[in-house]
Formats: structure tokens, sequence, C-alpha cells
């Protein structure tokens, strides 16, 4: 079933009746601006922007920052587009300045769209310049590119196409796909571009990808179209990206002594090749930034303080191999141990990239491979295990909560699968739960995603105050929302800010509160969310009903 969204009732998306006020309220970063200025958030100790998901998809990220309150993009000294940090007078300063500005990418940077190569260097060139202060998730998307460089080089390149299984993940299921059966579909003849066609469009969902890439290298090289760019470039394009025996990962990508794995500064906005080998040895599974916790996926109770161990196998597995710290280890030991556990899988795959053996059993970094995979690591991963169950946002156990609090986390941000047009707030336990993935906002629209933009700004005001979320965006539908979801002092009054994140008896979360001051409600259905506009005093009705 696809992806969707519904409006209900007389709840039809474009401005009606006494939700909205004429003149139309302020839109894009002036709305924002005016309404994080209301909330004292322009002269917060800090304010960390979050942004996910964007898949290659390079004008969203345009747009994107061009309504951020923390980064923008200018042309750099080279002429090349770059990111910067948004200047004091627009309204916030930079990490030399007050407040102190983070920017958190949550991963999955490729697939889908004809701009992840540059969008790759943008985001490289930026945590290189401001190491402390950028942070970058790995998502599945990113890693799963490493794992091109064995299937189209070296052992596996010299096999019979008729002797390579299929996925082992989609294995005894509809969606398992050998490369004979997807090529004998497609009159396709065995060759290095139809094997990474295979992969793209059977194990990746990215089946438009091909096309995408032979459209932005046509762009890069001043081509006049993508018909000038022939099949061998793109699967050229690809390893280039990832294989670390390329020119341009040797220049940059090193192994230290201690078998961690580094990037040396250098000017990736203006050259090509290593971008995603780049981003994923620059990214970490969870970053903890003051006191949210950043991931791709989420944390449920079996991920929660497992590291998978050194050999961890790539393939279906009984039970995911690793330890599980004891429950005095706090977050941040738990962090601090994945990245470690992240780094030496690196330095195997810089090692050994491709197959060891005819019988593809081995290859470096396979364990890192390994837990993005849910029949490797049987929920174990905070990369893939997802913040909803059945298309509705999940309300993470007690126990998992407690330990958030015990260690001083007040949230967990996330993406990796899509919920709404807008980032979405669930309150339990004393915790806050964000999911950021809008990759399916608008399934009508030729990239499902429509006018939908958004990003989550976590605010640390000065006073002490605890921190909160400010969201701002637009849906899909072109309305433009600003507002922070802050916990107002009493929880029992009828303020917007106390309803967001709960639940109705029904089922309904409010996701978003307008300008006009009513509220946009959602609710999943499988893979379809229904949208529910509602002025307060009717979701105050909803919430005691």
């Amino acid at each position: 079933m696809p992806y969707g969204l519904s409006w209900l009732a007389a709840a039809v998306c474009p401005p009606a009746a006494t939700a909205f006020a004429a003149p139309p309220p302020p839109a894009g970063r002036p709305l924002a601006t005016q309404a994080l200025a209301a909330a004292g958030g322009t002269t917060a100790a800090a304010l960390v922007g979050y942004v996910t998901d964007v898949e290659g998809k390079l004008a969203l990220f345009q747009d994107y920052a061009a309504r951020s309150l923390v980064v923008m993009l200018e042309v750099g000294p080279d002429g090349h587009e770059r990111l910067q940090w948004r200047k004091p007078s627009d309204p916030v300063g930079s990490p030399d300045a007050s407040p102190d500005l983070h920017f958190v990418y949550g991963g999955d940077v490729f697939d889908k769209g004809d701009g992840d190569l540059r969008l790759a260097r943008l985001l490289v060139d930026f945590k290189i310049r401001y190491p402390q202060h950028v942070h970058l998730i790995l998502g599945n998307r990113d890693a799963n590119k490493l794992k091109l460089v064995a299937h189209l080089t070296g052992p596996e390149l010299s096999q019979s196409v008729h002797t390579l299984p299929g996925p082992y993940w989609w294995s005894g299921l509809s969606s398992y796909v050998t490369p004979a059966q997807f090529m004998a579909s497609r009159a396709l003849p065995d060759s290095r571009s139809a094997r990474l066609r295979y992969h793209l469009h059977c194990t990746m969902g990215a089946a438009a990808m091909f096309e995408a890439r032979k459209a932005e290298l046509a762009l890069l090289a001043g081509r006049s179209s993508p018909d000038d760019v022939s099949d061998d470039e793109v699967v050229d394009s690809f390893l280039a990206a990832a294989d670390p025996r390329h020119p341009a990962s040797q220049e940059t990508v090193v192994v230290p002594r201690e078998g961690h794995v580094c990037v040396r500064p250098h000017d990736i906005v203006a050259s090509g090749g290593g971008e995603a080998l780049k981003y994923v040895v620059l990214s970490e599974l969870a970053a903890l930034v003051h006191d949210s916790l950043f991931v791709h996926g989420g944390v449920s109770r079996r991920a929660l303080g497992f590291v998978p161990a050194d050999d961890a196998f790539d393939g279906v597995t009984r039970a995911a191999v690793g330890t599980t710290l004891p429950p005095s280890a706090s977050i941040h030991e738990w962090v601090a141990a994945l990245r470690a556990w992240q780094l030496r899988a690196l330095a195997a795959f810089v090692a050994s990239p491709g197959y060891l053996d005819l019988d593809r059993n081995q290859r470096g970094g396979a364990q890192l491979f390994s837990y993005f995979y849910t029949r490797a690591v049987h929920g174990r991963s905070v990369a893939i295990h997802p913040s909803l169950t059945r298309g509705v946002p999940n309300e993470p156990p007690a126990d998992v909560a407690l330990a958030l609090r015990d260690s001083g986390i007040a949230r967990v941000v996330s993406g990796h699968k899509p919920f709404s047009d807008s980032p979405t707030l669930v309150r339990a336990n004393g915790v806050e739960y964000i999911l950021g993935d809008m990759s399916f906002s608008d399934t009508n629209a030729p990239d499902n995603r429509g006018a939908a933009v958004a990003e989550v700004v976590i605010v640390h005001p000065r006073d002490g105050l605890p921190s909160f979320p400010f969201l701002h965006g637009r849906l899909a539908c072109g309305l433009e929302y600003a507002f922070a979801a802050k916990q107002p002092d009493n929880p029992d009054a009828p303020d917007p800010g106390a309803w967001l994140g709960k639940r109705t008896r029904t089922g309904w979360i409010p996701v978003v509160i307008l300008p006009s001051g009513w509220l946009v409600l959602d609710r999943g259905r499988g893979r379809v969310v229904e949208h529910l506009l509602v002025d307060p005093a009717g979701v105050e009705r909803m919430m005691v009903a």
C-alpha cells in the first residue's frame, strides 16, 4: 500500500473560514523568526538545527537552508556553494559568538534525487570546517553505498550472474529477486551497469537512481543532456564515491595507527570522488548534542546499550552478536562505544572493501553493514529500528525513558520512516520523541514530497529553563507554520502546547499549531495518514472525550 495523506471532513488544506485571518501572516523564515522571538529563542544560549532524509533532493535542501534559522547557503571563496551559519542579523549568530549553534543532518543523503553527490559534498565540507558543531548521522542509504564496491569489483564481478543470490533480507518474500531474474525481465545483458541497476532497484529502494545520477553527472560536466553520459560513467561515479582505493579517497581518508579512520581537511566542495565514503567516515550512529540524542531510526528496549561484535555477520542470523552494556553505563558511554565500533568496522572496510573469496563470505566492514538489516541485527539497531508501528508513532517503554532521563536526555530525534508532512512530536514517560522523516509528504507529487519542508530547532534558553523544540516549515498543501512546542507550566491548562504529542482516545495526535491558532491533527492508518484541522476548543473537547 502506498503512503498517502488524507484531509477529512471540511478541513480541506487551502485556507478556510475562521481559521485564517486577513491579511495572511508572514511566511518562511520571517514567520519563523517572529515566532522564535516570541518564544524567547533569539536570545537563547544554544540553538540546534535539524533536518533529515533529504535523499539526494538538492532543491529540497536548498529550500530548507533558505528558511533555516541556523544555517544558510553562500558562495564560498572558490565560487562554489557551501553551508555557513546564519549571520547574526538573520537573526542568529555563529559558533564564535552567542548563541552556540549546532547543525545535525539525520542521515540518508543518497538515492532518489539528482543531487546526492553535491549534497554530500556540502555536508562533508561543513563538517570538516566545524567538526564540533556539525553532526552527521549515518543512515541506511548512506552505509549501503559502500556495499557496491564488493558487488561491482573483484571476485563477484567475475562470477556468472546466474550464480548470484538475491538480497538475504528479502529471502522468502515476494520482494526477493535475483540479479539474473532482474536482467531477464528487462532483457538486459550482464554488465557492470546492469548489476548496478539491479542493486539500486532491488536492494536499495532507488529504482530511478541510475538515471538521476546520469543527470547529475551531465550537469557537473557541463554536458547538454544526460544522454551524453555513458552507463560506464555512472558505474564509475558510484565506485569513485565509495571505493577507498579510488584516488579521491586515498588523498583524504586515512587509517591512523589505532585502527580508526578519519578524513583530512580538504576542499571537498570543489573536488569530486569519495563522497559516500567520506560521509560515512565522518558520520555517527548516534550523536549527543546538549540534552538531545540524535539517531537515524530510534531507540528500542532491545537496541538500548547494545554494541555489536566486531565479527558480526552480514546475513541471516538467529540472534544479534554483541555486548549489552550494564545498566550502570550511561547513554554517553553507550554512544561512545557505538562510535568506536563503527570506526573499527570502517577501518576493516578501508583495508578490504571487496569480497575476499568467491563464496562471498568475507569482506571488510561486514559488521557495519549488518547493523542496517533486521534479519541480521534483530531489532538491536538505532539506525533502522522504526519509531512507527503500523503507521502509528511509538511511545517507547518506561524503562527506556528512565534510562534516557537518568543520563540527562530530554528527547530522541530521529528519521528513517515517514509519518506525515511535518515533523511529529510524541511525549511519553517524561521524554520527547521527534520524528523528522517527511519523505512521503505528498504522494501525488513527482518527488513524493510536494511543497513540504521543515526544520526542527532545539532551543536552549539562557535562564536555565528546560530546552524545547521549535518547529517551523510548510505543509505539503502550502500552509506555513512556526511554533514553540513548550511544555506549559500547568499541563492541565487549555494550552495548545499541552496537547502536542498526546493522543486523543480515537488516535489523533496534535502535530502542528498554525499561526491562526488552529491545530493540525494526524492519525496513522497503515501507510495512509489522515489530517484534521481543528480549533483549540475542538481539540480540548477531543482530549477530554
